[in-house]
């Protein structure tokens, strides 16, 4: 995805005629092409809700890292009170695009895995750093020559060559866990009963509560959002959770929205980052692979809070500037599949991560935050889990700076 670049200043939106493109800020002076917003987006000034001081900055270098593809395997072993299956001993996969050590997506997949694989006494094996096309397919197929018994295509980018790998009658003995369709939602057509089935993620409500965080900690009252991919309808539904959690919570906020255009563009999300730093914000969350790599450095160097997703990076938080996380656990997916396998039904239905099952919420909060604010954010995370408070959710660009507009903050 890639668009001609022209202006990186962040600019107001004209409140009289928004469209999606009114959105979208274009930047130069950056190394690779792509997609760049850099939008200022809701009224100036307002209810001051800061409480909590963002600590002092403290660097932390990024490093772009260029690693080979590498497959490991690992026999697991039996941990806490796991209660082993009876029957053979499984043998498990997962198949990564990026470093099984990113502390987001990849490695969350990977260590999920791992984790499920521990409690079922298998065989655990994982190849990382494929990136997209054929290189990760054949590490699928060589897997099905192993005869391996359950490999996860941990990436929405690996539907379509494995339905094609399966359908194609080549799938050999092993089973297939693929992510449900690109928009989260579970395709009947794609669960093979005995050889695929699917699992999917709803992060928004978590999203919706680091928001409403987010909206309390505020001092200067700008708050950001920086998101590597503008498609990406993960990453959308999380933004749009978020946005309505600030709105809640600091009704006089204003939010800033920018899109770097690539997952892993370190450096070209930490300009971006910048930039926002440089409008105001004190509160930034930041949706990326090695992406957020450069948005947290950019929170270090200004000491301004950082809101991450999927993985837990405090411990590289050197500057102490983590607020907090909205966090996935993939591992109850797996273990479900596994114990399907098992079972007999595999392939029966879809596995969901979400808020309400506990497998997607927020890391525990930064203790620099003041206790009434964390005491507060509780009280906001129960009323959401009870159903009090519904989130509402958004799957493309255009729902989402709708939704933006709805909200008052176009």
């Amino acid at each position: 995805m890639s668009r001609n670049c022209a202006n990186m200043n962040t600019k107001d939106i004209d409140k009289k005629s928004i469209s999606r493109r009114k959105f979208l800020g274009i930047s130069t002076g950056a190394a690779v092409g792509g997609i760049v917003g850099g939008v200022v987006i809701g009224a100036v000034g307002g209810y001051f809700a800061g409480q909590s001081a963002a600590p002092t900055a403290q660097p932390v270098t990024v490093t772009q890292t260029q690693t080979q593809t590498v497959t490991k395997t690992v026999t697991a072993q039996m941990t806490g009170e796991g209660k082993p299956i009876v029957g053979r001993k499984l043998s498990t996969a997962v198949v990564v695009p990026g470093r099984a050590n990113d502390v987001g997506w990849n490695q969350q997949g990977v260590d999920s895995l791992r984790r499920a694989a521990e409690k079922f006494r298998a065989d655990f094996s994982f190849s990382e750093n494929l990136g997209y096309g054929e290189t990760p397919m054949r590490a699928v197929q060589d897997y099905i020559r192993r005869g391996t018994d359950l490999i996860v295509a941990h990436a929405g980018g690996y539907r379509t060559g494995v339905i094609d790998i399966v359908k194609g009658g080549q799938g050999g003995n092993s089973k297939f866990l693929i992510v449900a369709s690109e928009v989260g939602e579970e395709r009947k057509e794609d669960l093979i009963p005995g050889v695929m089935a699917t699992y999917s993620f709803e992060p928004a409500e978590a999203a919706y509560i680091a928001g409403y965080l987010a909206g309390l900690v505020t001092k200067s009252n700008v708050i950001g959002i920086v998101q590597s991919v503008e498609s990406d309808t993960y990453w959308l539904r999380q933004s749009g959770g978020f946005a309505q959690g600030v709105k809640d919570s600091n009704p006089g906020a204003r939010l800033l929205f920018t899109v770097v255009g690539d997952y892993e563009e370190a450096v070209k999300a930490k300009e971006f980052t910048l930039a926002q730093i440089d409008q105001g914000a004190d509160v930034i969350f930041g949706m990326g692979d090695g992406a957020s790599f450069g948005m947290m450095e950019a929170c270090s160097e200004r000491g301004v809070w950082f809101i991450d997703v999927i993985g837990d990076k405090r411990s590289i938080d050197e500057a102490g500037i983590l607020l907090t996380s909205v966090l996935w656990d993939f591992t109850p997916a797996f273990e479900r599949a596994i114990a399907d396998i098992y079972n007999g039904s595999f392939g029966e239905e879809n596995y969901e991560i979400s808020f309400f099952n506990g497998a997607i919420d927020l890391l525990q909060i930064n203790k620099k935050v003041d206790p009434d604010i964390r005491a507060e954010v509780d009280e906001v995370r129960e009323k959401v889990r009870k159903g009090e408070k519904k989130v509402e959710k958004v799957i493309t660009p255009d729902e989402f700076y709708n939704l933006l507009q709805k909200l008052g903050f176009g």
